[in-house]
């Protein structure tokens, strides 16, 4: 007795909603860790100025952001994105 499965494969659409839900899962994973973080910094007692701290959050979120910003559409149903 065979059964045969009828597997749908995903569509781009349903590929790129799930990964947006992912991305921003992950965001707020990574946001809520921040406070943990940041107390490891100082939990001797020590740690590095505030400044240097705003500094290599703006240096790494730079990182990620700028080339996202940059980054040109590129049109999925053959129309001019950019003319929207």
């Amino acid at each position: 007795m065979t059964q045969s499965t009828n597997i749908e494969p995903i569509s781009r659409d349903q590929r790129s909603h799930a990964t947006g839900i992912l991305l921003l899962c992950g965001a707020g994973l990574m946001w809520s860790f921040n406070g943990a973080f940041i107390k490891l910094l100082y939990a001797d007692g020590t740690g590095p100025p505030g400044a240097t701290i705003a500094f290599y959050r703006s240096l790494i979120a730079g990182m990620f952001l700028v080339p996202l910003a940059l980054r040109r559409p590129t049109p999925t149903d053959g129309s001019n994105a950019s003319s929207r």
